[in-house]
């Protein structure tokens, strides 16, 4: 092989290196902010967990099916697909942290 072949072979790995470097950079910067974000709502989840279910719900229910509440507001929260949803989604992106923080421990 000849000088310039390996300096052009070795450009190009550092090239390559260095494009894997910058996108591994920038992915962990942008998934830091999501954390902290997700990790910040967890108190809002563990309010809406608490109310979900709780006499305080079943009442807001009740005043819901009788009409009491005022017209062209979302009230999903009254519904218990899409807060169990939520909190089930929560629990498994909880159990996918530990799983993927786990297979970056091992092969450090």
């Amino acid at each position: 092989m000849t000088q310039d072949e390996l300096t052009s072979d070795q450009f190009k790995q550092i090239k390559k290196m260095q494009k894997i470097l910058s996108e591994l950079e920038k992915g962990m910067n942008e998934f830091e902010i999501q954390l902290d974000d997700f990790e910040a709502k967890q108190k809002s989840l563990q309010q809406l967990s608490k109310y979900y279910g709780s006499e305080t719900w079943f009442e807001d229910i009740k005043s819901y099916d009788e009409g009491n509440l005022p017209k062209g507001h979302n009230y999903s929260v009254l519904g218990e697909d899409p807060v169990f949803d939520v909190i089930g989604d929560n629990y498994r992106m909880a159990i996918r942290l530990l799983e993927v923080a786990t297979e970056i421990i091992k092969n450090h």
